[in-house]
């Protein structure tokens, strides 16, 4: 079975294994792949209907495996031991030998076209090396407000991208609180009112 997990591209600690399938039991697939391999009958049901069948090509009068899933156990069919004594075929596998398979049962509940909404929210913001000191903002502000607007006589990416400022950068020799940076920012605003150079900031 170390095999076929390998095979069928199971990884412990990975869905649908909590830990390893010696402790979690074995999927349906692998018992599948087991029979396969070794040239033996395996049908498999759930809800009354035969969901999987394996079934030998050249060795019809292989020895079965024959369960029903219930949950996450499989409840195996055979005849009581006292009563089975040398014959180990089962009126239950020859049923099942004769049953069709079952189509996969729709989906009908209230839940199946709806999504898990996201434990955190997703931020457009770019990662923190990345963005820029707010101390520069201030300057340009003050003294060249050209860096931050576009000459061209259409609106380019240049207009249109984003930058985001914080008040201490990655890089930053040191700590300065955001609270001064933004009465700085706003003491800017204050000298530019009723100029040209007017610019606004909301807190």
């Amino acid at each position: 079975m170390d095999l076929i997990f390998t095979e069928l591209g199971h990884e412990e600690g990975e869905y649908p294994f909590e830990h390893s399938w010696r402790r979690d039991g074995c999927t349906s697939n692998m018992i599948l792949r087991f029979a396969e391999r070794n040239k033996l009958k395996c049908y498999v049901h759930h809800k009354g209907g035969k969901i999987e069948t394996h079934v030998p090509a050249n060795n019809l009068h292989a020895a079965t495996i024959q369960y029903c899933v219930f949950g996450s156990h499989a409840y195996w069919y055979a005849k009581d031991a006292s009563t089975r004594g040398a014959d180990r075929r089962t009126s239950a596998c020859n049923a099942a030998s004769q049953q069709s398979t079952a189509a996969p049962a729709a989906i009908c509940d209230s839940f199946s076209d709806k999504e898990i909404g996201k434990v955190f929210a997703s931020l457009p913001a770019p990662p923190y090396k990345d963005w820029c000191d707010m101390r520069v903002l201030i300057d340009n502000l003050k003294y060249n407000q050209d860096a931050y607007r576009d000459t061209g006589a259409k609106q380019t990416e240049h207009t249109k991208k984003k930058l985001y400022f914080c008040n201490t950068p990655l890089n930053a020799s040191e700590y300065i609180s955001f609270a001064a940076c933004l009465n700085d920012l706003l003491a800017v605003m204050l000298d530019f009112q009723g100029t040209t150079e007017k610019l606004s900031v909301v807190p």
